[in-house]
């Protein structure tokens, strides 16, 4: 992606999202006039308390995680990213204007509830099995929902993939949360993985 294809305003009416890594906006792309696309923008100054390197680092393993899962249609489509400075990063991801989140304030039967709680337990045992990430930060409002021919009529798309790491391999120890924990914002997260282990990097998080 060059700059001058992407055309955004960091303002409250294009905001789409608020998380601990990044902000979410609503952007449009030369090549793509009659499209809105997501557009996540992450910035040293929020999270300078780990220095320029570990942010770099942290950066490049989300994009990362996102080419490996390209793919998949089970997860968000990554379009494209770009460097602004040395501190700042545009990511551009595909739209999905609905989340389960916004979906579930709908009285929804029990079957598609099922069908529902049955694809995102899927979702995650693919991830993990098929490319070896583990995301540690499922929430109503981190699962896009877009139509598809099945029993619920949607399919859930993962997003948010700014605690994710990808494991090459070693031995995985997960220390689930216990308690309800709720983010930020006030969404009831759904299953963390507060820590784990790989043997082959020693990686925590």
């Amino acid at each position: 992606l060059e700059l001058d294809d992407i055309t955004y305003s960091e303002d409250t009416v294009n905001e789409l999202g608020r998380g601990t890594f990044g902000v979410v906006y609503r952007c449009q792309l030369r090549r793509f006039p009659d499209r809105d696309f997501a557009l996540k923008v992450i910035q040293y100054k929020e999270h300078s308390r780990m220095g320029i390197q570990k942010f770099h680092e942290h950066v490049y393993r989300e994009t990362d995680i996102l080419q490996l899962m390209s793919d998949y249609e089970c997860t968000a489509t990554l379009v494209g990213s770009r460097w602004v400075s040395i501190d700042k990063l545009l990511v551009v991801m595909k739209l999905y204007p609905n989340t389960l989140d916004k979906m579930c304030n709908n009285k929804l039967s029990p079957t598609v509830k099922k069908s529902l709680a049955l694809n995102c337990v899927n979702l995650l045992e693919k991830l993990f099995r098929c490319i070896k990430v583990v995301h540690s930060d499922i929430k109503s409002n981190n699962l896009f929902v877009e139509p598809a021919d099945n029993e619920a009529g949607v399919r859930v798309i993962l997003g948010d993939f700014g605690n994710c790491c990808n494991l090459e391999d070693g031995d995985i120890f997960f220390q689930p949360t216990r308690e309800n924990r709720v983010d930020g914002h006030g969404k009831k997260v759904l299953w963390s993985a507060k820590s784990y282990q790989c043997n082959a990097k020693n990686r925590t998080i």
